[in-house]
């Protein structure tokens, strides 16, 4: 009887799942590694690009807002001068001197508008933030004059000047202060060298003609207010005083001028009076011969 012998194949096959199961298994280190890493690579790149470019125009926008809100802090209406130049403090990417002319804006718009106490307050901060702002110490001293504080006035003045020599209007300022101290020798100087700066400007000339007239001085006084008359015919201040100049001459007659000027404003022989001037028909009483 034939003898059957079994024979193991050494190599059995295997079933389907257990040839597919390898492939599977090492398919992504042979075949997909690659494919994937050059994906990322380009996904990479595109959120990259669109990054940048989102980035890119969010400074344009920012840009394109802070020059707007700059031209609306600087010549605008008090109101909308105030909504940016605050835009402006608030941004956080300005410098101190940017800033520092900002708040000096937002304080005129607060002046223009009667609020004096946040006026200064932007004064003042606008002038920690850069002490060299001639405009913000120039405003300051402004707003000290109109709340009879003249030397802390005198003070701002003297060191806007300083530090700008050819800034007319704080020599203006000062020469008018001084005028009303009682310096008025002191303050024809200083609207002469104004006028030398800032010439024929009818503000200077009737802070000059004020000096003169408490000086004693009508002739000069005249000379003075007929040239600002020149600019603006109808100024109350400039027509009183060289009214009142005339009546100091005894040369024609300064009524009429007087009359017109209490006509466009009714408080203007007060404001002269204030200031030391008296309508009688002499010269004032503190003139220097």
């Amino acid at each position: 009887m034939p003898i059957l012998r079994v024979f193991r194949n050494p190599n059995p096959p295997q079933s389907p799942e257990a040839e597919v199961m390898p492939r599977i298994r090492t398919a992504p280190a042979r075949m997909w590694h690659p494919i994937m890493w050059r994906d990322r690579s380009e996904f990479f790149e595109r959120t990259l690009l669109a990054v940048s470019l989102l980035v890119g125009a969010t400074l344009l926008f920012m840009l394109y807002q802070r020059d707007a809100n700059w031209a609306r802090c600087q010549s605008a209406a008090p109101d909308t001068r105030i909504r940016a130049c605050t835009a402006i403090v608030n941004s956080g990417f300005e410098f101190a001197a940017s800033l520092s002319r900002a708040y000096s804006n937002r304080g005129a718009a607060y002046r223009r508008k009667g609020d004096r106490d946040h006026a200064l307050e932007d004064y003042d901060e606008a002038i920690r933030l850069s002490p060299t702002n001639s405009r913000a110490l120039h405003n300051r001293g402004v707003i000290y004059g109109e709340q009879e504080l003249y030397e802390l006035a005198l003070e701002d003045f003297d060191h806007a000047i300083r530090i700008e020599p050819g800034y007319a209007n704080a020599w203006n300022a000062r020469c008018w202060t001084k005028v009303i101290m009682g310096r008025e020798r002191d303050a024809v100087n200083d609207c002469t060298q104004s006028l030398h700066l800032h010439a024929a400007d009818p503000v200077t000339l009737r802070s000059r003609a004020l000096a003169f007239l408490k000086l004693g001085e009508p002739s000069r006084a005249i000379a003075d207010y007929d040239a600002a008359l020149n600019f603006d015919p109808r100024n109350a201040s400039a027509l009183f005083g060289r009214g009142i100049a005339k009546q100091m001459q005894r040369v024609g007659s300064g009524a009429s001028d007087m009359t017109a000027a209490a006509n466009i404003n009714s408080g203007v022989a007060h404001e002269f009076a204030k200031y030391g001037v008296s309508t009688g028909g002499g010269a004032p009483a503190n003139a220097v011969h």
